[in-house]
Parts: structure tokens; sequence; C-alpha cells
């Protein structure tokens, strides 16, 4: 007893210690961060950051978006990406060297800034490689009760019938009820304009009345009327036609259906299946449901209360609506029209390997002054990163939706992302003008930088650091490279994947201002581990 209440108070002495340790370092945190951004010569720094960053945020969750739209298949877009790291990988090397031995360290930072804008406007000569042709993946059929059933294909352009007969397992048919051939119900454009669909009920007698669609399109009366037939007397049930039923074992003859003048066809009812309930009920000559309904048409007046009943009289008749998959009905179209594939993807590969290069290099200049700057002054780097994280969450949100701004109600044209490189190439300028008036005076180091490479390449601790980043690179390059492609087929539109790096700032936010108290606490290793394992669970 005297053991577990010596553990319990050691537990609440730790617990107590580790909170006082926290609101320490809370503390230590709030000062630092509220000195920092006080700090005057600093804020050109933040203002920095911001917009470099930003800008490369406005083209790089777009960029496997735009090769998808200029045709490129996906292991083209991988190949493309696969070079990114091949000349950025020298990038370290080569802005070491430069900064250990140009004089002008200002106007090759300036220079390399503004060409990685600059660079960017070729996308906007790649040509088209393919275009592949959209279709739906389903026919639609409308469903009328003659003799028998007659099936009419609905919106065929994208179908080339097949010169068959094919038998479909199982239809199922939706939407019945009776389709007016002129508008049963009469009303102002005006009367219903805040309105996207309105049903209007109409009373014929104390048992019958119908449930009318009146066509709401956009506040006018301009889409096809159908209505509902009820019947509320017990002993005729069953002449109140269901929404939805189906059809078994039915054979579409296709050829009948690229018949121009009329593109249908007649299927008997022993030609087919349906549940015994069904059948009877549907059977077009002496089944229950009545093939036609006929009632008052209905004027509604500028008043919204003038309801005429006239004694004009509307016919519906039965209507249905079914649907197939079109490779059961039509002739499979190519997958892509091909235009000169080679030329766009070699343009793509310049141009990223141009644009990555550049940007390597500009980074790794500003940051050897940036971090020998405030060494310097003994001012703190994180917190500068933190405003470059502002920059993506402002930039990238925002180019997504000029983008479907841009595209509208239609699917996305490769030009449409025109305005992400547009935006990058403006970003880029404004960012190396800002350069320009940036301070970047600091004492310049005394050791060679090749020196201390050969040193780091003789570290096995480094050695293995570099195995691991290695491959968390590959995953990281992987799922940032075809996100959005994923995103995309699941019908996200460009503001949302743009959005995804608001997110991650977000969430990078108190990793960056903590980073120091975490790792000394917890350790290097341990953050590294940990970070992997949320990145893993991220994956699942």
């Amino acid at each position: 007893r005297c053991y577990w209440m010596s553990l319990r108070a050691q537990l609440s002495w730790q617990a107590r210690q580790g909170s006082q340790r926290i609101r320490a370092g809370s503390r230590r945190a709030a000062v630092t961060c509220c000195g920092d951004f006080s700090t005057g010569r600093l804020v050109p720094l933040k203002l920095t950051f911001f917009v470099i960053m930003g800008a490369t945020q406005c083209a790089a969750p777009f960029n496997t978006l735009f090769y998808r739209a200029l045709g490129m298949t996906i292991t083209e877009t991988a190949f493309i990406h696969a070079l990114k790291p091949l000349l950025p990988i020298f990038a370290p090397l080569i802005g070491g060297l430069v900064a250990d031995k140009v004089n002008n360290f200002r106007v090759i930072l300036v220079v390399t800034v503004a060409l990685s804008g600059i660079v960017a406007l070729i996308n906007l000569a790649v040509p088209l490689a393919r275009k592949t042709p959209h279709y739906s993946t389903e026919v639609n059929f409308d469903i009328t009760c003659e003799s028998s059933f007659r099936f009419t294909p609905v919106n065929t352009k994208d179908c080339l019938f097949l010169n068959k007969t094919v038998m479909i397992g199982e239809m199922k048919v939706r939407d019945c009820g009776y389709k007016c051939p002129v508008n049963a119900v009469e009303f102002p454009d005006n009367l219903f304009k805040t309105k996207k669909k309105t049903m209007l009920k109409i009373t014929d007698s104390e048992l019958i009345y119908h449930v009318c669609d009146i066509g709401i399109i956009k506040g006018t009366a301009r889409g096809p009327q159908k209505c509902y037939r009820v019947n509320q007397n017990e002993s005729l049930e069953e002449e109140n036609m269901p929404k939805a039923f189906r059809i078994h074992n039915i054979p579409l003859n296709l050829k009948q259906m690229n018949n121009l003048e009329n593109p249908s066809v007649l299927i008997d009812n022993e030609d087919f299946t349906m549940s015994a309930v069904n059948m009877n009920r549907f059977e077009c000559n002496t089944g229950t449901v009545p093939k036609e309904t006929t009632f008052r048409k209905v004027v509604i007046g500028d008043n919204s209360i003038d309801v005429d009943q006239q004694n004009e009289l509307v016919t519906c008749y039965f209507h249905c609506r079914a649907t197939v998959f079109h490779n059961q009905t039509c002739v499979e179209k190519s997958h892509s029209v091909e235009y000169n594939p080679d030329k766009t993807f070699w343009m793509l590969v310049t141009s990223t390997l141009l644009t990555t290069m550049l940007i390597g290099l500009s980074y790794t200049l500003l940051e050897v002054a940036v971090i020998s700057f405030l060494k310097e002054f003994g001012y703190d780097y994180r917190l500068q990163q933190v405003y470059g994280c502002v920059g993506g969450m402002f930039f990238a949100p925002i180019t997504g939706l000029l983008i479907d701004y841009i595209a509208g109600d239609r699917e996305y044209h490769y030009k449409d992302y025109y305005i992400a490189f547009i935006l990058y190439f403006c970003v880029k300028l404004l960012s190396a003008i800002m350069l320009i008036k940036l301070d970047l005076r600091f004492k310049r180091p005394t050791h060679s930088i090749c020196m201390n490479i050969c040193k780091t390449f003789r570290n096995v601790e480094l050695l293995c650091l570099m195995i691991a980043v290695t491959f968390a690179g590959m995953c990281y390059g992987f799922i940032e490279s075809f996100l959005p492609w994923h995103l995309q087929d699941m019908g996200a539109k460009n503001w949302l994947i743009g959005s995804l790096t608001t997110v991650a700032s977000v969430s990078a936010f108190p990793f960056l201002l903590l980073s120091s108290a975490i790792c000394n606490k917890f350790g290097h290793v341990q953050a590294l581990v940990f970070s992997l394992v949320c990145y893993s669970v991220r994956c699942i």
C-alpha cells in the first residue's frame, strides 16, 4: 500500500512538473513570437517568405491536373515528376558555391527568382497531346406504353448503337408517371423565379387527384411537365402507378435504334419477365395501371392567386425512364485522339526541369543568406518559415477559385490552368522586386562548402538520415503528385484541391513554433519517427 501511495505521489509530482514546463515553454514561445513579429528589420524578410512560398503554391497543386488536361497518361505524368528531383539535387551545391565565391550575391538571387517565373510561361505554349472524348457511362431510354412497351433512346449523340440484339439481364425502370405533351399548368415566368422545383396538386374529385411537376428550370417553365395520378379509393389502389419497377431478361434490338427517323423498338410482354404483380399492372393492353390520364388544364394568373380551372382538357401519357450501361449498347469509342504527344512531353520536361532547377537554386541562395543573417543577429529561422506557410495558405485556394471561375459549368480544359502559371509569373516578379530592397548583408563563411560536403558523406548517421529522407520523399512525391488527380476523379473542385495546402499549413503551425521544445522534450529521432508514423496513418 505504501508503495502504491509513493508511486502515485511521484506520478502526481511529475505531472505537475510537466505542466509547469509546458506553461513555461508556452510563455517563452509567446514572448519569442511577439518579439520576432515586432522587429522592424525582419518585416521585409517575412513578406519575402510570404510571397515566394505563395508563388510556388500558385502552380504546384495544379501541375498534375494541367498535364492530365493536356492528355498526358499517368505513366508520362509520373515520368515527368520523377525527373523533377534530378537537376535540383545539385542546386544546394551550386547555391553554396555561388554564396561562397560570387561577390554580387543579391543580383544572382534576384535573377534566379525572376527567371523561375519567366520559365514557367513556357507552359502556355505547350500544345495539346491527346484529346479524350468524354461521354456518359450510361444510356437513357424513354419507356412509353402503346400496344406494348416502346423503348426510345434519349440524347444519343455519344452513342453509336451496336448492330445486333443484346440481352439485358435486369433493367431498373424509374420516374414513372404521365408525361404531358402540352403544359398541364401555365403560369407567368416571374411567379416561381426563386424556386428550383415546384409540385402542384390538381384535384379532380374527392378520391382522385394529380400531383404535377411543372418543370421549373431557373425560375421559368421550360422543362417537361409530368403528373402522377393518385386514386385514394382503396378498391382501386392498383390503378396507382409505382414510381419504379424492374424488368428482367429483356432483348433490345439495337439495329432499330440506329434508325434516324424512328429510333425506337417495341417489346412485347412475352419477350421479357417481371414479377407477377408488376406484369399484371403494367401490361399495356389489359393492365390495371391506365396508359393515360386526363384532367382539366390549370392557368395561374399574375397575382399567383388567380387560378382559372379552364374547361380545356389535357391528356398525359404513360412514361418511365430506364438506364443501361454504355458498353452494353454502344460501340466503344477510341480512348483518345493523338496530336503530337512527344512534342508535348518534351516541352513539359524542359519546362519542369528548368523551373525546378531555378526554384531549388533560388531557395538555396535565399536560405544561405537568411540563415546567416538570422544567426548573426540571434533571430529564429522557423518563425520566418511560418509566413511562408501563410503565403501558401493564401495563394493556393485563390488560384483554384480562379480556375473554377474560368472553367464555369463545363469540364476543365487545359487552357483553364493558364491562370495558375500567369499568377505564378506575376508573384515571382514581385518577389524579385522585393529581394532588391531586402537587406541580405551577412558575414561570409570562412570554410569551403565542398570540404563540408565531403565531411558530411563520411558521417554514418547523416548518411542513414539521407536514406530515410529519400524513402520519405518517395512517398511524399507520389502522394503530392497524384492526390489532385485522385480528388478530381472524385469530383473535387480546384478550390478544394488548393485548400489542401491551407489545411496542411494550418496543421504545420504548432510544430514550426514548438519544434525546439518538442525536440528538446522527446528527442530529434523520436520526433522524426513520430512524424513518419503520422504520415503512414494519413496514407491508410
